[in-house]
Formats: structure tokens, C-alpha cells, sequence
């Protein structure tokens, strides 16, 4: 279970290696809609088992306030862009609620999503922050 967040704290998640694009998603979604629906509860696991980690470090908690998420993806090589990179937010996201997050991924609870991408060809990774808003509505 995840503990409340103290005194503003910063949450890191790292999901080691890297996920799915959405050109992967759609190739397997033309070939098979179940392949898709595998790939996506793949993706999912793969952010809760990251998440499961950083709960039991103390790096993640249960969020009670609007929230800015930032994500870097970290890609071995240039060959993908980013739009089809951060279609892994969707499960990146749904993972964060099943898991207890947030409530929900409505923009009452993410407000503002940033991507980045960086480059490691030794270790792909996606890096999450997550920071509460100090001025919400």
C-alpha cells in the first residue's frame, strides 16, 4: 500500500528498458486485436512492477492533489520519434491508478504532462517525476 506524500516531496519511477510505440501497438492491433490488448496489459505490468518498486523504496506515493507528471524516455538510438514514443504514457497512466496513485487519470489529478527524450544505448529507461501543483483549480 502506498503511503501519503510529505512535505512536497518529488516521486522518481524507473522502468527499465524500454516500451512499446504506437506503430508496434497498431501493427499488432491490424494483425490481431488480441496481440494489442496483450501488448497493453504487457506495458501495464512492466509500470507496475517499476511502481512496486519504487513504493517499497519510499520513492512513490498516493497522490491527493493535481499533479504535473514528467517523463523522460531514455532511447538506445534516434530511430524513433517522439510521438510515437509517449504513446506509453496511456499505460504509464491507467498502471498509476490501478495501483493507487491517483483516483483517476482525469485532468483533476494530472494536469500537465512534459515528455522528454534523451539518449543511452547501454540503458534504455523511462524516468517519471511526479510533483504536486502548488497552484491549482
Amino acid at each position: 500500500m502506498l503511503k501519503p506524500l510529505e512535505n512536497g516531496q518529488l516521486d522518481q519511477i524507473t522502468i527499465k528498458g524500454r516500451m512499446p510505440g504506437l506503430n508496434d501497438y497498431i501493427a499488432k492491433e491490424r494483425s490481431n486485436r488480441f496481440m494489442a490488448a496483450k501488448t497493453k496489459v504487457d506495458m501495464e505490468t512492466q509500470v507496475w512492477l517499476a511502481m512496486s518498486f519504487a513504493g517499497d523504496a519510499g520513492t512513490l506515493h498516493k497522490h491527493t492533489k493535481p499533479c504535473e507528471l514528467w517523463i523522460c524516455f531514455v532511447e538506445p538510438n534516434h530511430r524513433r520519434d517522439l510521438d510515437n514514443i509517449s504513446f506509453a504514457v496511456k499505460a504509464i497512466q491507467d498502471a498509476m491508478v490501478r495501483a493507487g496513485v491517483f483516483p483517476d487519470d482525469s485532468t483533476k489529478w494530472i494536469q500537465v504532462l512534459h515528455y522528454t527524450v534523451a539518449f543511452d544505448p547501454n540503458n534504455p529507461r523511462i524516468e517519471i517525476t511526479i510533483r504536486e501543483r502548488k497552484n491549482h483549480e
